[in-house]
């Protein structure tokens, strides 16, 4: 059992308080037509890392952060306003990573701050609204 596609191997039950859930294998659509829950998915680890393209899934988490919860990048990393990509750049910083020459290490600012997010170390962020439920059909009105 786990959280990311390719991990659970047979259908099982798994207890939960009150209730039990059953994992089964294979539950990732091969494609999604709502591009926002695919990023949110990537955020959480839930599609396998090595087809994703990091930076884009970095900026866009950093952009519904700082829309939604700016408290908790100003609490962990010390920023605050600017573009996504200023944002990254400023965590580069704050971590000290840095390549040769004093360039930023963008990739491992990346790294960084998706492994915090997926770690909860920016504290508790729920990215989907109601309406975002409604509008995926994963809740009816």
């Amino acid at each position: 059992m786990g959280d990311k596609a390719g991990v659970t191997r047979g259908k099982q039950w798994v207890k939960c308080g009150s209730f039990e859930l059953m994992d089964t294998p294979g539950t990732m659509p091969p494609s999604f037509s709502d591009q926002t829950l695919a990023r949110r998915l990537a955020y959480i680890g839930s599609v396998n890392d090595d087809i994703l393209e990091m930076d884009e899934i970095a900026l866009c988490l950093l952009e519904e952060l700082a829309a939604n919860y700016p408290e908790r990048l100003r609490e962990r990393y010390e920023i605050s306003d600017g573009t996504p990509l200023e944002l990254l750049e400023a965590v580069c910083k704050k971590r000290g990573y840095l390549l040769r020459g004093g360039e930023l290490d963008y990739e491992r600012g990346e790294r960084a701050l998706i492994d915090d997010f997926r770690k909860g170390k920016l504290g508790r962020v729920c990215l989907d609204s109601a309406e975002d439920m409604k509008n995926a059909g994963l809740i009816r009105p």
